[in-house]
């Protein structure tokens, strides 16, 4: 079993022998007694988009600031292209960079802001402006080429900073944060044309988010990080349907975690047999947990259904009926958010579909319906 903390990617369609575009091999970076990354391995695919995701402090930028090489690793190598460039500064690791703030240059028109790079490093005049009329044409900002920064929206300045960052080719794009400064309406716009653009360019991408959701739907993998440390690791689909963790159960998808305890007796393969609030059930489990394991059960809040009657029981065709109150209602167009009490202790959260959670008033005693398939036991 591959260990969290070594994590390989590959991506259909990459040359046979080609080098991993990213390596990152046992990298460490203290600052004072904090470790802010700790022993990171991982590998990124040519063409391919991993997004770094983690809480606030959990090392995702370091990490990040370690491959541009704005940060030197205490120990542990940066492979780029299959070149290490662990003591090469950030100029000469043929990378791209895209930041929250859009650091473009307010005096240089939108094309001027895009040419920047291509001037540098000594392209000439006509093939200049055939790449700048590509890029702006990709970013859907050719009709604004002649103006200037201060006479753009956040989300236009974004797309000349992505343009920006592409001009030179790089074999590896890093976008720090780069839409956290937008309203919704625009990330995901800006997620549609930063998708549009890794398919056209097949640049390999690493991506650093606090947002679950960008991080779903623009990647071919996550990487959690928590502490400097990686999590877990796999497609967007496998952290949410299976997390190992509660920490990634909550990150990914919000999920409920309730306590459990491990049962004794044999589970078919891919389920461990527990004892769920005086109910013993079987749940889905990615891989097997260490048997001295503190364990709870991962809980979509999704996967919960109510009927208004408060006894409870083991529940039928794979499910687990637990009695419960409703305490909150929160209106969200197509869906309802209701908050749940199980005990004097425990709240969960459950999502239904309007029509379904606006049955029941605010203190009624409901039972609750959980959906086993669709749980996930995890350890904490």
């Amino acid at each position: 079993m591959t260990s969290p903390d070594t994590i390989t990617g590959g991506r259909a369609g990459t040359a046979a022998g080609e080098p991993p575009r990213l390596r990152l091999a046992g990298v460490t970076k203290r600052y004072g007694d904090v470790v802010a990354a700790d022993d990171l391995t991982l590998e990124l695919a040519p063409g391919e988009f991993v997004s770094l995701l983690g809480e606030s402090g959990s090392g995702k930028s370091t990490a990040l600031k370690l491959v541009a090489g704005f940060e030197t690793p205490d120990e542990g190598t940066v492979h780029i292209g299959g070149r290490n460039v662990t003591g090469l500064p950030p100029a000469r690791r043929d990378l791209g960079m895209v930041f929250q703030q859009y650091a473009l240059f307010p005096y240089q028109t939108v094309a001027r802001n895009v040419e920047y790079g291509l001037r540098r490093r000594k392209w000439g005049r006509d093939a200049r402006r055939r790449r700048v009329a590509e890029l702006l044409d990709l970013v859907r900002m050719a009709p604004y080429a002649r103006r200037y920064p201060a006479q753009l929206s956040g989300g236009q300045q974004q797309r000349v900073a992505l343009a920006r960052a592409l001009a030179a080719e790089p074999g590896l794009l890093l976008m720090d944060e780069p839409l956290s400064a937008l309203d919704r309406a625009l990330r995901l716009d800006l997620q549609d044309e930063i998708r549009a653009v890794h398919r056209a360019t097949g640049a390999g991408m690493v991506y650093v988010t606090h947002d679950r959701d960008e991080a779903l739907s623009l990647s071919d993998r996550i990487v959690v990080l928590r502490h400097g440390r990686i999590d877990a690791a796999g497609t967007p689909a496998s952290l949410f349907r299976r997390p190992r963790t509660a920490y990634v159960a909550r990150l990914i998808s919000d999920a409920n975690i309730l306590p459990c305890e491990r049962e004794p007796g044999a589970s078919p393969s891919g389920r461990i047999r527990v004892r769920l609030r005086d109910r013993v059930a079987e749940i889905p489990a990615e891989g097997e947990p260490p048997a001295d394991a503190d364990l709870a059960v991962a809980v979509p809040r999704t996967a919960i259904g109510l009927t208004p009657s408060a006894d409870g029981g083991p529940g039928e065709g794979g499910s687990v009926e637990l009695p419960a109150r409703i305490e909150d209602r929160v209106y969200l167009g197509d869906t309802v958010r209701l908050l749940l009490r199980l005990d004097d202790t425990t709240t969960i959260t459950a999502h239904l579909p309007e029509a379904a959670g606006s049955g029941s008033p605010t203190g009624e005693r409901v039972t609750l319906h959980i959906a086993l398939g669709a749980c996930s036991a995890v350890t904490r």
